[in-house]
């Protein structure tokens, strides 16, 4: 799945995948006890982001391995914008 974000004046076209998640379920229908469920979760996998080169060629970057050295991109709210974008 992509998502775009936009970070200053640039669009990051994040590539994930999403879990739903479970619901708790207390008590199976004979008896045995359920589970307590789980979350979503969403795993970004590719940053790409379009940049030009030396001779101004648009080229198309995985920044992913960048993303820790962007003091101003939290991660944790990319994520949590997209779970946003699933839960509409």
């Amino acid at each position: 799945m992509i998502y775009n974000y936009k970070y200053n004046d640039l669009t990051i076209e994040f590539h994930y995948e999403y879990e739903p998640g479970e619901p708790e379920i207390h008590t199976y229908s004979n008896g045995d006890p359920g589970h307590p469920g789980s979350g979503p979760i969403v795993t970004i996998q590719k940053a790409m982001l379009v940049l030009a080169d030396i001779h101004n060629h648009k080229v198309i970057v995985d920044i992913n391995p960048l993303l820790h050295e962007m003091i101003d991109l939290d991660l944790d709210i990319v994520e949590e914008e997209i779970l946003d974008y699933h839960n509409l």
